[in-house]
């Protein structure tokens, strides 16, 4: 196998886990309000399982190469997503289509608030993304820079 998952730490209420692949380390933590366990479904599946209740609230932090070795509350967590979000939409600028005669204009619309949604997300670490940004791992956990000028030049419009 070329990659390894495993956990290095775990407790009642949190698990950490380490993924390797070559010399490339990420690190995945999950934590939780409520009564749950770990259990490990295949070599590389672990389920969350919820023992009681209808509602469940975790966070999950993801960090490459260090060991995530603080870890914020639920509630706190969602605080803090709260505020960036409310500041990420109410900066920037927006096109108003709405007095279009186009009966395209509100798909454009749709598409742009799409678009910046998505830089946002896909974007969000300190190094360009793959083609595939953030979502999926084409290029198994390696840097490439050869086709970023294109997937970015558009931006500069």
């Amino acid at each position: 196998d070329k990659h390894n998952t495993v956990i290095i730490e775990q407790s009642s209420d949190q698990v950490l886990f380490q993924r390797s692949l070559d010399a490339t380390k990420y690190y995945v933590s999950i934590k939780w309000d409520g009564e749950a366990e770990i259990e490990q479904i295949k070599k590389h599946k672990y389920l969350l399982n919820i023992k009681s209740g209808d509602k469940f609230k975790f966070v999950t932090p993801f960090s490459q190469g260090t060991k995530i070795d603080y870890l914020l509350d639920v509630e706190e967590t969602f605080r803090l997503s709260k505020k960036h979000w409310i500041n990420f939409w109410e900066s920037g600028g927006a096109i108003d289509l709405s007095e279009s005669s186009n009966p395209q204009a509100k798909e454009l619309e749709r598409r742009i608030v799409l678009s910046r949604y998505l830089t946002a997300i896909q974007c969000a670490g300190s190094l360009p993304p793959s083609e595939t940004g953030l979502t999926c791992n084409s290029w198994y956990g390696k840097f490439h820079l050869e086709m970023n000028w294109w997937h970015g030049v558009n931006f500069v419009l």
